[in-house]
């Protein structure tokens, strides 16, 4: 039975009853029966007992599948609808999911069955009605035995007005605009998705919201929503600002409210079920490891010793973070090994909330790459302000550090500790009020024969560039 003859049929039951009864109703109480039908044969975008407040946002994009993030400000049935031509002719429907007050509305629908390499056209469904304002769309990935060429953009450390230290530009940058005038394969939203410290579930909540929402009230961004999250596949690790605090870690006492609030409000690969948010993907031969930074980090001022560990803090051993990177890491036949940090990775930049603080872990992952012999690893950071790039001469392994879209203040190491990079850096410690402007993004293309990076500003002029030859 379709959606409007199931209308239809409750209008019936319900005319009976009223007859039976004696009462009158306006003539208009039934107009919505007669509401108009697009070319799936569903209702038009119209008034209805619940409204889509926030997504879609796309994200755990396969070869065959994706999540989809949809909030409504009351509970609802969702369900999205998707087709491979932009008026939704022959238009499929997802199955359905509820929202309800215990997840802040919030609903993860899956899509599944999906064709390779396929751009597809998505709206909303909220109790059966089409949502206005929900039109996106988004590519699947190639398969996994297919060589094609992959760009993803890099976009990490947001500005926000509130409790954090880290404001917004006062004006919209262009960064967003240029980002899809790349029209990456996915773009990868690094840590610190914005600075406002949230130390509460309802806090870490009402920070997505803001995000989600083209009139961010923290940050004046309104390219974002429309040409990032609605056009492209998404994924994104935390860090320090949007899991708590300042340099937090594992004795955070709001980190389970944090992964909640994650869970509810992002689409995501699958996750572990210790609790932390590390994940992976793959895009046709490129694998990409999305490391959890906070949840199992011991504190940084700890000294440093041989149990010290970024990456598992709680001694998980095979069941931990670090032995589920390096396992994953020697059984991966991919192409390109992509490793995403949110903390740098190169250690002459001696910022205290780095890998710094824990060069045992940091040496055993470079070691354990050159003694397996695991061959074309990159490592992706943002949290310095800044761009920066190394070949890994001073890093251990290659690594990427990409620059905030929209900071007012950039650099966050201090002035006489910016590190040594091959390829450079891109913004300046002395700076004071972006007069040395830092913004910008990364963007990184990966082929059979080389890596080839990219720090780009906020009017897309390239300011860094590295190439890294693939080695067989």
């Amino acid at each position: 039975m379709n959606v409007q003859h199931h209308k239809l049929l409750r209008c019936g039951v319900l005319c009976v009853w009223i007859a039976l009864c004696g009462l009158a109703v306006p003539a208009d109480s039934f107009a919505g029966v007669h509401a108009p039908l697009d070319a799936a044969g569903l209702v038009r975008a119209q008034e209805t007992d619940a409204r889509l407040t926030h997504g879609p946002v796309i994200g755990g994009v396969t070869s065959q599948g994706a999540v989809i993030f949809v909030r409504t400000d009351s509970p609802a049935t969702v369900a999205i609808r998707y087709a491979t031509s932009p008026d939704m002719t022959g238009a499929q429907t997802s199955e359905t999911r509820a929202t309800a007050e215990d997840a802040d509305m919030t609903a993860l629908v899956p899509l599944n069955g999906l064709a390779a390499g396929t751009e597809y056209f998505i709206d909303a469904l909220v109790n059966d009605v089409v949502a206005a304002d929900s039109a996106a769309r988004f590519k699947t990935f190639p398969t996994e035995d297919s060589q094609a060429a992959l760009q993803f953009a890099i976009t990490t450390d947001f500005g926000a007005y509130g409790e954090g230290d880290q404001p917004p530009l006062d004006t919209p940058t262009n960064t967003f605009r240029q980002i899809d005038a790349a029209n990456p394969d996915f773009v990868f939203i690094g840590g610190d998705f914005d600075h406002r410290n949230p130390h509460t579930l309802d806090e870490k909540r009402q920070m997505f919201k803001d995000l989600y929402s083209p009139d961010n009230p923290r940050a004046p961004m309104p390219e974002f929503v429309p040409l990032i999250l609605r056009r492209y596949p998404v994924a994104h690790q935390w860090d320090d600002h949007d899991f708590y605090d300042n340099d937090a870690d594992r004795t955070a006492p709001g980190r389970s409210f944090a992964a909640q609030a994650f869970r509810e409000f992002f689409p995501t690969y699958p996750l572990p079920n210790n609790g932390a948010l590390y994940q992976s993907f793959r895009y046709g031969q490129n694998d990409f490891f999305i490391l959890d930074n906070r949840y199992f980090r011991d504190p940084n001022h700890e000294t440093p010793s041989r149990s010290k560990s970024m990456l598992d803090g709680e001694d998980l051993k095979k069941a931990g973070q670090l032995a589920w990177l390096k396992r994953r890491l020697k059984q991966s036949n991919a192409r390109w090994k992509i490793i995403f940090s949110s903390s740098v990775f190169n250690l002459s930049t001696r910022k205290s909330d780095s890998w710094v603080p824990f060069p045992r872990e940091h040496d055993a992952i470079v070691n354990f790459v050159r003694t397996n012999n695991i061959k074309n690893v990159i490592v992706i950071s943002g949290d310095i302000h800044a761009g920066a790039l190394d070949n890994g001469t001073n890093a251990g392994l290659p690594n990427v550090v990409a620059p905030g879209p929209n900071l007012k203040y950039c650099f966050t190491v201090p002035q006489d500790w910016p590190g040594t990079w091959s390829n450079g850096i891109y913004g300046s410690s002395k700076n004071v009020d972006n007069a040395i402007p830092c913004n910008g993004f990364g963007l990184v293309k990966l082929t059979e024969r080389a890596a080839k990076i990219r720090i780009l500003d906020t009017e897309g002029k390239t300011k860094l560039k590295m190439n890294i030859k693939w080695q067989p």
